[in-house]
């Protein structure tokens, strides 16, 4: 009898992602997977391959359900400005009511790359890239709604908003005990776009 599958495949990874965004790689081990997916060890390999192979397809699940998902929202809020706007208010508020502390998965994944496989970097990578992009779209159509000064480098300026959401992820993991700082951090990107 050919072997057969008793769970949900996408539930397993799911709950697999949870362990990994928590823990990050090295520090979930494959008890704690077998343990949150409710997956026997042999059946979750047979299923979705080794424990490298899970977390791409958790990394991946988390970059189309999260960051894919979040910059299509925010295309929708109206001008480019509001939309910056209403992002690092957004990653300001998550970081307030994160008790956890979990932050961003990619980000998380980021600083710990060294571990990782060529995959998990080119994620990444790409991952942090469309971010950038995303701003620098963002920015030139505000220049040409005249939303935002002429002056300010597009390409520029959408690395320094990728900096800032980075570093608000990063100090709201451990680094910062207030929410101020965050806030003070958050204002910057309103600096960056040459508002006052």
């Amino acid at each position: 009898m050919p072997w057969k599958k008793s769970f949900e495949v996408d539930t397993a990874v799911e709950r697999a992602m949870e362990v990994f965004w928590e823990k990050g790689y090295q520090g979930a081990s494959i008890s704690d997977l077998v343990a949150a997916t409710g997956v026997k060890r042999q059946s979750l390999y047979n299923a979705v391959g080794d424990k490298q192979t899970l977390f791409v397809k958790a990394l991946l699940k988390y970059d189309t359900e999260q960051r894919q998902a979040m910059l299509t929202s925010l295309e929708a809020q109206g001008t480019p400005v509001k939309s910056i706007q209403t992002l690092f208010n957004a990653v300001v508020e998550q970081s307030e009511a994160d008790l956890n502390r979990r932050g961003c998965f990619l980000v998380n994944t980021a600083l710990e790359l060294q571990g990782h496989s060529d995959e998990v970097k080119h994620l990444v990578s790409a991952g942090l890239e469309d971010f950038r992009s995303f701003f620098e779209k963002l920015i030139t159509h505000g220049k040409v709604r005249g939303e935002i000064p002429k002056h300010v480098d597009a390409s520029e300026a959408a690395s320094g908003l990728l900096a800032i959401f980075i570093g608000i992820r990063v100090m709201a993991r451990g680094a910062s005990q207030g929410s101020i700082l965050l806030r003070q951090m958050a204002n910057q990107a309103q600096v960056l776009l040459g508002r006052p």
